[in-house]
């Protein structure tokens, strides 16, 4: 959220620095350079935006060998695609509990997506399509967590949805 944020706000360095810091957490800040990209796209020069995409790479690349430095394992990468194909047929309520689960969460995009600025439902789709090819890949449908770097985007996309009225503040209200 907080690099999101630094990326919305323009705040670049920022954001270089919590994507790196992001990832002693979790691999998946990775996906933070395909929203970067598609954020900074139309409002950047391709020379500024190479340069943040690659700041936030380099931070996730430094902290990646840093930790492989730091706690060196010999784990491969496990790839489930068949696991998760598995999945669907044969624990089909697991996965249905999975959905319910993340219902609530996917169904802010569809009440607030008209209200919502392009730069928020451009957001979005580069978040949610390499989180979904990153899951299928190596996580687990089944798994809600797998999803949580897209709670601050759907809570955007709440906010956008809630309507606007204007308020008129009085001496009592100061």
């Amino acid at each position: 959220a907080g690099a999101l944020l630094c990326l919305w706000d323009r705040r670049y360095l920022a954001f270089c620095l919590i994507a790196g810091i992001g990832t002693l957490n979790h691999e998946n800040t990775l996906i933070l350079l395909f929203v970067a990209l598609a954020v900074c796209y139309q409002r950047e020069t391709p020379r500024k935006v190479v340069a943040i995409v690659g700041g936030a790479l380099v931070a996730w690349l430094v902290v990646k060998v840093g930790i492989s430095i730091a706690v060196p394992t010999h784990a491969t990468v496990q790839y489930r695609v068949i696991t998760n194909l598995w999945k669907l047929t044969h624990q089909p309520r697991a996965m249905l509990f999975a959905v319910a689960e993340l219902l609530p969460m996917f169904l802010c995009p569809v009440f607030g997506w008209k209200a919502a600025s392009r730069q928020l439902r451009t957001c979005a789709l580069s978040l949610l399509v390499p989180l979904l090819g990153v899951t299928y890949l190596f996580g687990q449908f089944d798994e809600s967590r797998q999803f949580d770097a897209f709670i601050p985007v759907a809570i955007a996309f709440a906010l956008s949805a809630l309507p606007l009225t204007e308020s008129t503040v009085g001496p009592e209200d100061e």
